[in-house]
């Protein structure tokens, strides 16, 4: 153990934030996940993190394991030269845009830190411990809450230029006259299939059917609690509504892979977050849907995939921000000693 080098990755979510000490070959040795509502407030949310962090700390100082940098998912636009929140969707976690976030873990751990988007440290996970030596072009879209997204282009990270601020297919409209994106925007991918938009379609085509139903078999009769687990379960239970969402939700999908497959001709599109457990149905949906609308045949040799480090991607691919090795893929050259 103490000829590698291990750092603490953390993926900072909406909901849940996922922390873990990893080392340069990717191995999660310690992982925690602990809930983080914003709604308590950014800075409680921050102390809870920072709390965890420290109880990390001190387990690895037990198992004679030196730390020697922390590395940070968030979501959000991040100007990973300063390690500050520069940008994304205003109110969905109020304080959010403009926190100096590198800079209060630096003074609260005295460590190297290292910050960026977690659309991008999921890109790097898969691409990295996955398919660095097969893949050189790759776009990962996870999908949960919101839509993250990270470009690998020539076996590098996509940052638009330098500043960070593009790869976020998320927000691309599939349809200019469609509904308000948290963003602003209309019809942005995000709107149709992030958790709350899958859950509202499921509810809306049971509301359809129960019009039509003399037995009235409401999801509110049955007090059944809505999430993306239970319409799988459904759908594996033979529901047809369920499986009429899962499709759906792979079409529309489909439809902003096609846009990527068109401009930037990925090698492979990885799906991953907490909607990559709709699984082959999903996919198969989305595939049937970029063979239709891609041109030529640009999407010949594309693959679609699952994730393959599921829910702590984030936590791997944080990590290799603050590991010398992977600068040239990262983009960050933030050394650590």
């Amino acid at each position: 153990m103490k000829n590698k080098i291990y750092v603490i990755g953390v993926d900072i979510g909406g909901t849940n934030t996922k922390i873990g000490i990893v080392n340069e070959d990717g191995e999660i040795i310690l992982k925690e996940q602990i809930p983080t509502n914003p709604g308590i407030g950014i800075e409680t949310c921050i102390d809870l993190i920072t709390k965890k962090i420290s109880e990390i700390l001190e387990q690895s100082i037990k198992l004679g394991i030196l730390v020697s940098g922390i590395g940070l998912g968030v979501t959000g636009q991040v100007d990973i030269n300063t390690g500050k929140i520069v940008g994304g969707i205003k109110g969905k976690i109020p304080g959010w845009i403009g926190l100096p976030i590198k800079n209060i873990f630096e003074k609260k751990f005295n460590l190297p830190v290292s910050v960026d988007n977690d659309g991008n440290v999921a890109a790097l996970a898969e691409y990295i411990f996955g398919m660095q030596d097969s893949v050189h072009s790759m776009v990962v879209l996870t999908i949960g809450t919101g839509i993250g997204c990270g470009i690998i282009l020539d076996g590098k990270l996509f940052r638009g230029g330098g500043n960070n601020l593009s790869a976020e297919l998320g927000h691309v409209s599939i349809n200019v006259f469609g509904p308000i994106c948290p963003c602003g925007k209309k019809g942005c991918l995000e709107a149709y299939i992030s958790k709350e938009a899958i859950i509202n379609m499921y509810k809306q085509k049971r509301l359809e059917v129960d019009k039509n139903n003399a037995e009235r078999t409401s999801l509110s009769q049955k007090k059944e609690v809505i999430s993306p687990e239970l319409i799988y379960q459904k759908h594996l239970e033979g529901e047809k509504i369920a499986t009429e969402v899962i499709h759906q939700v792979g079409i529309y999908l489909g439809y902003t892979i096609a846009n990527a497959v068109n401009t930037i001709g990925p090698e492979i599109v990885v799906v991953g977050g907490g909607i990559a457990q709709f699984n082959e149905p999903l996919l198969n949906s989305a595939r049937k849907t970029v063979e239709a609308n891609v041109f030529g045949l640009a999407s010949r040799d594309m693959k679609i995939i699952l994730a393959k480090f599921g829910t702590f991607a984030g936590v791997i691919g944080a990590s290799t921000l603050v590991m010398e090795k992977f600068n040239h893929i990262t983009g960050i050259d933030n050394r650590i000693s």
